[in-house]
């Protein structure tokens, strides 16, 4: 088994598609243009050829759960201890879901999607979760990890993620407040951006890096230096930098 080290860690990359302010949702998305730009996104997607992609929940919510609750009225009166509980199905990737206190309702057919063909799924925790969740998690076969009591440790998810996983690169795809958890913590080594040429305007629209209830106390500022820079077809733009490890 691989051992990340105090010199070693998983390697981070932030791959989004956003506005020219930032957001990364809303009606813009259904524009001719975005959805050109979003094929082009998914392509480069795979060719980073992460073993993993790293989701917030509400991201998962909308891709597989589509707002199911869940039902855990059968697994009552459980106790669990808080270890982390690893299942290996045979694929070779993971999708990695950020979801404190267990709020998907994961079942055979979203585990059965498409997207999550060559794909186990890591649910991250706090140790608040309910039990009955737990137990839940465990019928379906569907491994999680714990990453803190109050405030969730990116850093500890990465340290679980490469030594219980054998996961060394993972993509931060999708979800605003975990981007801004990883940076919070110095943890990304590389972002890539799509820009679209269109301005949303809106307030109270996710943008690609944002705090929440993730986030830990501790402030870590990272610089980067841009190293790629390459304009896209219908006037999009992709921005790629990496983390500058000669600033601390």
């Amino acid at each position: 088994m691989k051992i990340i080290d105090v010199n070693e860690k998983t390697y981070v990359i932030c791959h989004m598609l956003q506005s020219i302010d930032g957001k990364i949702s809303g009606k813009f998305f259904q524009e001719p243009v975005i959805r050109s730009l979003s094929q082009l996104y998914g392509k480069m997607s795979q060719e980073y050829n992460a073993d993993a992609l790293v989701y917030g929940s509400v991201t998962a919510n909308e891709i597989f759960i589509h707002d199911q609750s869940v039902d855990l009225r059968a697994f009552s009166n459980q106790q669990i201890e808080r270890k982390d509980f690893i299942s290996f199905n045979g694929k070779s990737k993971w999708l990695v879901v950020i979801d404190p206190m267990g709020s998907l309702a994961w079942n055979n057919q979203s585990l059965s999607h498409k997207r999550l063909k060559d794909k186990n799924v890591i649910e991250v925790l706090s140790e608040k979760v309910p039990d009955e969740y737990l137990a839940y998690l465990r019928t379906l076969g569907v491994s999680y990890i714990f990453a803190g009591k109050e405030y969730l440790s990116m850093k500890t998810v990465l340290e679980k993620l490469g030594n219980e996983f054998h996961i060394e690169k993972v993509l931060l795809q999708g979800d605003g407040i975990v981007n801004e958890s990883f940076a919070n913590e110095g943890l990304i080594d590389e972002i890539s951006l799509i820009i679209a040429p269109i301005i949303d305007g809106e307030s109270n629209v996710p943008t690609s890096f944002e705090s929440g209830t993730l986030k830990h106390p501790a402030i870590r500022l990272s610089n980067y230096h841009l190293i790629k820079t390459q304009i896209l077809h219908h006037s999009g733009l992709w921005l790629n930098y990496v983390k500058n490890t000669n600033i601390l």
